[in-house]
């Protein structure tokens, strides 16, 4: 499989990779062919210095056996451990969700547990947000635009499983306690998991 050739400007610091670096990145794909000339056929990696930004961006972005995902958040493995603290069996770490034509999305992580016989085995979704970005409410619109989008697609394809926004303690208290996050509780666009980022501890569930 080929990706179309981007740009081959090569510009900045950041960009000049040594050979085995890069090389190691490429070994990761795997015999993809991802990078190919106007004939089709492989670049040598290692030594075309125009494809360091693409590999860049492909690591970066989490290009793996020819399958892109998502960097993980700032969290994640806080949120994992906590989990696994409170009876959880991590199941998938990401969630994956195969949707037509071959598309995917990516939730942070798929968990469950055996609860009281009458309950059977329960099974959530996890997707874990510091926000850390210069704007809390663009922060906020990015992570509820995201939410509804996977409660709406596993409602389709996994409807026994529930989706939790996992965020740090002075994430809730600083946003979901004020007027814009509280609402979205409220109305029960979104579910929340609080954290201790520091102790790796579940605080509370917010169904």
């Amino acid at each position: 499989m080929c990706l179309k050739p981007v740009s081959t400007k090569v510009t900045g610091p950041s960009h000049r990779w040594q050979a085995p670096q890069i090389r190691a990145i490429a070994d990761r794909l795997e015999g993809y062919d991802l990078f190919c000339n106007r004939d089709r056929r492989p670049y040598d990696v290692a030594k075309n210095a125009s494809l360091q930004p693409r590999l860049h961006r492909q690591r970066n972005s989490g290009w793996i056996r020819g399958k892109s995902m998502p960097a993980k958040d700032l969290y994640h493995d806080a949120v994992k451990h906590a989990l696994q603290k409170d009876g959880w069996t991590i199941t998938h770490d990401p969630y994956r969700l195969k949707l037509a034509r071959g598309k995917n999305l990516f939730v942070d992580l798929g968990a469950e547990r055996l609860m009281a016989a009458e309950r059977g085995l329960e099974k959530i979704a996890i997707e874990v947000k510091s926000f850390r970005s210069a704007s809390d409410m663009r922060d906020l619109e990015d992570a509820v635009g995201q939410f509804v989008l996977y409660e709406h697609l596993l409602t389709r394809y996994d409807p026994d499983r529930t989706l939790y926004l996992a965020v740090p303690d002075e994430v809730h208290t600083s946003i979901f306690e004020e007027e814009a996050g509280a609402v979205l509780i409220e109305d029960r666009v979104i579910r929340l998991l609080t954290f201790s980022s520091t102790e790796e501890s579940i605080l509370q569930w917010i169904p």
